[in-house]
């Protein structure tokens, strides 16, 4: 499997522990879910092993990467990931839902394996991976944005919806510089 397509999976599918009989909705927190959609508990906790990843990528990116866009956005992701971090864990905490504070295995690998590329071939496989991966978490925040009935959690994902637009927008930024400049298809 293409380490470009397994950061986006290991964004989405990131850890067991996210299933919701393993760890239920307080009552005050969630209230009555829809049919077919993400819990609370599940929600906060996918954001938060998404965060941890992408803090630990994006602090990888600085040392690793060739380009100075590279570097740049991996500083970005470590700032503005640590930032909706300290905000998810105030709301978890008004829920009560306990957040991950290390990584899970499947983000480990991910992590290793990016960690061992530097160069050109980082930046090759980092920025296509952070494209591909924001894209797939802003559509979920959006989707759990539109049928959460905590006011809290939904005002959380109303927030992050356009940071985490922000964040696509300056990656598909240098993935386009990157395939002008003939190091990208």
């Amino acid at each position: 499997m293409k380490l470009t397509r397994l950061l986006p999976a290991a964004l989405l599918a990131l850890t067991p522990i996210l299933a919701t009989a393993a760890n239920p909705a307080p009552a005050s927190c969630c209230g009555q879910m829809p049919a077919g959609t993400m819990t609370c508990p599940a929600f906060a906790q996918k954001i938060a092993m998404v965060d941890l990843l992408e803090i630990q990528l994006g602090k990888v990116a600085q040392t690793n990467a060739s380009l100075p866009a590279t570097k740049k956005f991996g500083a970005y992701m470590v700032a503005s990931h640590t930032e909706i971090n300290a905000r998810l864990a105030k709301v978890a905490a008004e829920c009560g839902i306990p957040l991950p504070t290390q990584l899970d295995a499947p983000s480990q690998a991910t992590l290793q394996k990016l960690s061992a590329l530097k160069g050109p071939a980082f930046d090759k496989t980092y920025i296509p991976a952070m494209v591909a991966g924001h894209t797939q978490v802003l559509a979920m925040v959006k989707s759990f944005a539109s049928t959460c009935p905590n006011p809290q959690m939904k005002k959380f994902a109303e927030k992050i919806t356009p940071i985490l637009a922000k964040h696509l927008s300056a990656a598909q930024k240098v993935q386009a510089q990157m395939q002008k400049d003939g190091l990208l298809p």
